[in-house]
């Protein structure tokens, strides 16, 4: 038995990413766009943490401009968790959780039919949400 236990606003963060992507099936139409998806949300998460603990944002400079690819994606996530274990943080463990085993986890990093276009537009909307779900987090709390 886990003794980790789940604190409501973690319950809100996987919430509020399931609703997020499950709004946006026109545009999120498949476990590869979801993912990709999902991966921008952990990097906004990640950005968003350092913007505000840090003062500075330098996993920025690892987002090529944001002219992203399926092995940046690939390689993206890991250095995010591995980031937030070097600075201590867990409030968005479970948020980072759900977004690796049921989103992440889903992408076909065989595809070759993807624009890079598409890739940056759909991480790049992920990172939007990753602002809010940081933000709102703070809201929860309150």
């Amino acid at each position: 038995m886990s003794s980790h236990t789940v604190r409501e606003e973690d319950y809100h963060s996987v919430d509020a990413i399931r609703h997020f992507l499950d709004a946006h099936t026109n545009l999120l139409k498949d476990g590869t766009l979801r993912g990709i998806c999902a991966a921008g949300v952990a990097t906004g998460i990640l950005l968003e943490f350092q913007k505000e603990n840090r003062g500075s944002t330098p996993f920025w400079g690892q987002l090529n401009r944001l002219e992203m690819d399926l092995e940046r994606i690939r390689q993206v996530f890991p250095q995010i968790m591995n980031k937030l274990h070097e600075y201590g943080e867990q409030r968005y463990d479970d948020a980072l959780a759900y977004l690796g085993r049921a989103e992440i986890s889903n992408i076909d990093f065989s595809r070759r039919d993807l624009p890079k276009d598409l890739i940056s537009l759909i991480f790049a909307v992920g990172l939007s949400e990753g602002y809010h779900i940081v933000h709102d987090q703070k809201e929860w709390k309150k």
